[in-house]
């Protein structure tokens, strides 16, 4: 016999009042016994079954003591008694079921308070990642020929690389496109802005440029059909 049937039946109750048959109180000893709080309820019970019987017999002495001195009506005799049950069930009563009901709503609210603690509770944020250091740069000028391109040293370590853009004349949301010798885009950024300087700064994750030629383009808006405002030659090549 399992805890969790213990629980559900009131055969603990019974096997204080010795209502179990032979079976069945073997397997509710062979339990309790290891079980401290079986154990407890069913010494519970016992005090119960004994406060109950001492009170009973308290009663009935006291009745037959002014029996003996005054005659009480009959009718009035199990008054004592009565009386004794109903104090001594009452309290059986909060021993054996309001105790245990009060002590869960009493776990339960804790459980919620803590949970109501827990989503309050403000997630201290990550510091901010520190800015890589020695980020290559590439310098694309407007009036550098289109024959010599620019050259950006990527070393290993790097992660990112920017690209400075000189473009005289073209304004914020500008859209920038890097495209590979077989002609093939590799990185497109929409609606740039102008820095403090008047130029245009894009930061490239270094994976998206192996070593190769590219060819930078920046249109004058973020327009897919927005005329084209200047063309640069870039090329990557790998450092230590």
């Amino acid at each position: 016999m399992t805890h969790d049937e213990i629980e559900r039946s009131d055969i603990l109750d019974r096997y204080a009042r010795g209502e179990l048959s032979g079976t069945e109180r073997d397997e509710v000893e062979a339990h309790y016994f290891g079980c401290d709080a079986c154990f407890e309820r069913v010494q519970d019970a016992a005090r119960l079954k004994g406060a109950v019987r001492a009170a009973v017999d308290d009663a009935w002495l006291a009745g037959s003591a002014r029996g003996m001195t005054s005659p009480v009506p009959t009718k009035w005799a199990f008054v004592p008694v009565a009386a004794s049950l109903l104090l001594v069930t009452a309290l059986g009563w909060l021993a054996l079921l309001r105790v245990p009901q009060l002590q869960q709503e009493a776990a339960d609210a804790r459980t919620e308070r803590d949970a109501v603690l827990a989503r309050a509770r403000v997630t201290t944020p990550p510091p901010p990642a520190e800015p890589e250091a020695n980020v290559p740069v590439a310098i694309l000028q407007a009036e550098r020929s289109t024959g010599a391109p620019a050259v950006l040293t990527v070393s290993r370590s790097a992660s990112h690389v920017l690209l400075w853009i000189d473009a005289p004349g073209v304004g914020d949301g500008a859209r920038l496109t890097i495209r590979s010798a077989v002609g093939a885009d590799r990185v497109q950024i929409p609606a740039l802005r102008r820095n403090n300087e008047g130029a245009f700064v894009a930061s490239v994750p270094s994976a998206l440029l192996p070593p190769d030629t590219y060819r930078v383009r920046l249109f004058r808006s973020s327009s897919p059909d927005a005329p084209l405002a200047a063309e640069y030659l870039l090329r990557v090549v790998a450092g230590q």
